[in-house]
């Protein structure tokens, strides 16, 4: 086949050929064979000559640097492998088209193009002048790192060059686009490189804590990875035990924008000074109504203390992405951008006959003028089961359609992925032998057994390799199961919005059966975020995305063949659109309040004003497009409403998501009180039990342990209204009583097991609102206490422990913080789950809190002495260890 005609391209406009019909008709025949093969339907062949001609038209269009030209090009070229039966003709086709669009990286998945055991040998002849053609473009796209030789796509290669300057970068690229391999590279040839690395790589959620960790951990040597910064803090338990942390040579900290906070508060005596500050999914700025704020306030914050630092951004279809870097950072980048993902990825909709039992699925390639459209007959309704049970009907239409590789199915709400796994779990068509479950998963189910409770759903669907995944789920066992998926030992994941956070699980299919977050519409950005999972550049050429409608409520197309890329504003220069609303309510406390943007905004307006001088307030204003008078209004009324605070800013700012008015009460009351009324006192009492009745006969400072953390709870929520927030913030109704109570819980190193089985023992035989019997109300009890702990407990409370420990440590004369490290030390206690000084050691090192409680124990038992962290990497660590614990602590180069 020849592939002259360069010359040709004089003859025609990129924008005449993408036009093309021809093109356009021989893509969706390609789409058509390519379903058709992949059900076992019968298909015709693509003739050879439109083949050729369609061939060559996307050759041209290749060379076009308009990236819709691009997609369609590269889409043909991929189709065609896939379709070709592995016709070295077609494969060199496809090669040149992909050498000439600059993603020679997926070419490796076209395996009649290279010798066996030959890496980046090609063992097909193209002809003398198209071999030199290519070799030069392979060897443009090759990197040097370290001792790898890589080969990139065109963005890869941009953002490694941008990366080896000294300029700042915004990434905007797809899920797929391969940026997270690119960085990694980076970092480590710049570690091969110097004595000393200190880099700083901030994500949004502490689900990504985990997994962001684990990868660099097992992608970087000689470098130490850490999830919590305590250098600094004086962590000491009851007993006079104490945390002692230093800083490596050669390290990384991976912080979520709170655990951020304790390093801006430490970070001008630190000797961490990072030279790499990496933001990741630079999106959730603009989150108005929840934390985009504090994400604002800390990258601000790091660009004034680290402006000589590296500062790189990266989220997906960000559209003005340098305007974005600039009013988040107040810096200039260089911009790498790319909207082409590397892989090919097939859009269809899947609906159902009214009168036949089939479904119909309609592909189209989003850059042409056609759909194919395939029947597949089935035994069932789809109409019908969708409306009888949506699990139910979704699971049948996995079974039908999902057969090659691995699924995700995106659910809208925790509970919808928990009940519809479990669904597809029972079906018959998904009942597995038990034999065939690895090891692997088969021990995580011994663990959720032994760990959470036997009657949990998770283990049903893990018996028949299937999962659900969301931010309830307890670290240790949302690791496993993505590392099990990884390795293909699980076929189908349930999934909520945390794929939209950042959590890298890629996958063949993706199915999507309504377009919402709980009861909010996706947006077209976080619909194209979302498809982004399926088909990954280390995986495979191409995934699909399957969009189950029912017949009454068809909703795929306004999500497909539509921009996902758009401007992203801050939080800041969002709310501050509208002023009205700001001035209503500048004048209340945030109790007072109601609409969650207002009162992030007016919060944060008052930390503004506190912390700036009177022309940099202004000057923030400006910058956000406030109108002069409204400027001076809002000046006016910030400077009635603060004149009486007696906190001084530098303080204030510790805390900037809490009101500055609130934070004032709490001290006066503290200075009222007395600081021994709000703190924990040792005692000899201090572990005994003594009921409510008898309280009168103690004084505070008598008080166990638990009611005078009780008592310091109960005062907290008279300022704050903690249950309130738990409620509307968080639809989770306790009393705040309830609340301390589950944290002391979880600060006596209790496990989720024994906090689960007692709260299933009061609410089955004490309290009889729930039927031991019924699994589905076990689970829902499961799932409340495991949500209490990672919402309530180590989120929401820890957040006012902080910041009564901020203000008493302002207060405290230096024998008085020295006699009261202990609370002192609580807002990290409650958040890591522990008063185990060597326990917050493993888990400010990633490692999840179930197996850090287990390796203390075997550490202790040993009666060694030396560095816990050294300890786990020698051989008799693994004694009294969990096969899953053993296998995390490997698998994530503890040991």
């Amino acid at each position: 086949m020849a592939f002259n005609g360069k010359s040709e391209v004089l003859m025609h406009s990129y924008a005449e050929v993408y036009q093309s019909e021809e093109l356009d008709s021989c893509i969706c025949s390609l789409l058509y064979n390519l379903l058709c093969k992949r059900y076992k339907l019968t298909f015709q062949e693509v003739e050879l000559k439109r083949v050729r001609k369609s061939g060559w038209l996307a050759s041209i269009l290749a060379d076009s640097s308009e990236e819709s030209h691009r997609h369609k090009s590269q889409a043909f070229a991929i189709l065609l492998h896939l379709t070709g039966n592995n016709n070295p003709e077609y494969d060199k086709l496809s090669y040149v088209i992909l050498s000439r669009l600059g993603n020679l990286a997926i070419t490796r998945l076209i395996p009649s193009l290279y010798l066996p055991d030959l890496d980046n040998q090609i063992r097909l002849e193209f002809g003398d002048i198209l071999n030199l053609e290519i070799a030069y473009e392979r060897s443009k796209r090759t990197i040097s790192s370290g001792n790898s030789q890589i080969l990139t796509t065109d963005f890869q290669l941009s953002l490694w060059q941008n990366l080896k300057s000294d300029k700042n970068i915004s990434i905007s690229a797809p899920t797929s686009s391969g940026k997270s391999f690119i960085l990694q590279s980076y970092i480590k040839e710049v570690i091969s490189h110097t004595q000393k690395f200190h880099c700083l790589y901030i994500v949004p959620t502490k689900a990504m804590l985990s997994e962001v960790s684990n990868d660099l951990r097992n992608a970087l040597e000689g470098v130490s990875v850490k999830t919590a910064y305590l250098i600094g803090e004086v962590i000491e338990n009851d007993l006079g035990e104490r945390l002692n942390e230093s800083d490596d040579d050669k390290i990384i900290y991976i912080l979520t924008p709170e655990r951020c906070l304790k390093y801006l508060e430490h970070s001008a005596s630190s000797s961490f000074r990072p030279t790499i500050i990496f933001a990741d999914e630079i999106q959730n700025v603009e989150d108005e109504k929840g934390r985009g704020i504090l994400f604002e306030y800390v990258y601000e914050q790091l660009a004034r203390q680290f402006a000589e630092a590296k500062f790189i951004s990266a989220g997906p279809f960000i559209g003005e992405a340098r305007t974005l870097f600039n009013n988040i950072f107040g810096l200039d980048c260089t911009v790498s951008k790319t909207l082409l993902a590397p892989v090919l990825q097939v859009k269809t909709t899947v609906k159902s006959t009214a009168d036949k039992n089939e479904l119909i699925v309609y592909a189209k390639e989003s850059k042409t003028n056609t759909r194919a459209v395939v029947a597949m007959p089935v035994d069932y309704n789809l109409n019908y089961e969708l409306k009888r049970n949506k699990g139910t009907g979704i699971a049948r239409v996995i079974h039908s359609l999902g057969n090659i590789g691995q699924s995700i199915v995106y659910c809208s709400r925790p509970d919808y992925a928990e009940s519809w796994c479990l669904r597809y779990a029972q079906s018959d068509t998904q009942s597995a032998d038990y034999d065939e479950v690895s090891d692997n998963v088969k021990e995580l189910i011994e663990y959720l057994v032994e760990e959470i409770h036997p009657k949990y759903h998770l283990i049903e669907c893990l018996k028949n390799k299937a999962a659900f995944h969301h931010s309830k789920l307890p670290d240790v066992v949302r690791s496993e199961i993505e590392t099990c998926f990884k390795l293909g030992l699980i076929n189908t994941i349930y999934c909520t919005s945390t794929l939209l956070q950042g959590v890298n699980l890629p996958a063949n299919n993706l199915f999507v059966s309504s377009p919402y977050k709980k009861n909010i519409a996706l947006s077209k950005f976080d619909f194209g975020n979302l498809i982004g999972r399926a088909g990954r550049i280390r995986d495979s050429l191409y995934g699909t995305i399957y969009c189950i409608e029912d017949n009454e409520n068809p909703w795929a197309d306004s999500y497909y063949d539509v921009p996902y890329e758009r401007p992203i504003k801050s939080a800041t220069f969002k709310c501050l659109t509208h002023i009205e609303p700001i001035m209503k309510n500048i004048y209340l406390d945030a109790n007072g309040i109601k609409e969650s943007n207002i009162r992030n905004i007016v919060v944060y307006l008052r930390h503004k004003y506190m912390e700036e001088s009177s022309n940099g307030f202004e000057q923030f204003l400006t910058k956000r497009s406030v109108p002069e008078g409204e400027r001076a209004n809002i000046i006016s009324a910030l400077n009635d409403t603060m004149c009486g605070m007696w906190l001084p800013a530098q303080i204030l700012r510790l805390n900037p998501t809490v009101d500055p008015l609130l934070q004032n009460k709490l001290y006066k009351e503290i200075l009222s009180d007395g600081i021994e009324k709000w703190v924990v006192n040792i005692n000899s009492n201090f572990y005994k039990i003594i009921g409510k009745t008898e309280l009168h006969n103690y004084k505070y400072e008598e008080y166990s342990f638990y009611w005078q953390f009780n008592s310091i709870c109960t005062k907290l929520d008279l300022i704050f209204d903690i249950s309130k927030e738990s409620f509307f913030k968080h639809d989770i109704s306790l009393t705040i009583e309830s609340i301390a109570y589950y944290s002391y819980r979880w600060l006596q190193n209790r496990t989720l097991k024994e906090i689960i089985d007692s709260t299933l023992d009061f609410e089955c035989y004490k309290k009889r609102c729930i039927n031991i019997d019924n699994d589905d109300e076990i689970n829902k009890s499961i799932n409340k206490v495991i949500s209490i702990h990672s919402k309530i407990v180590t989120y929401l409370l820890v957040k006012y422990f902080k910041l009564l420990c901020d203000i008493l440590k302002f207060a405290m004369n230096h024998e008085q913080l020295e006699k009261y490290k202990f609370t002192l030390s609580l807002p990290v206690m409650l958040e890591l789950g522990t008063t185990d000084p060597l326990a917050i050691r493993l888990m400010s090192a990633g490692v999840p809190r179930s197996v850090a409680l287990a390796v203390v124990k075997s550490y202790k038992a040993c009666r060694r002495e030396e560095d816990i962290l050294d300890w786990i990497k020698q051989p008799q660590c693994a004694d009294n260890l969990k096969p899953i614990y053993l296998r995390y602590l490997k698998h994530n180069r503890y040991m």
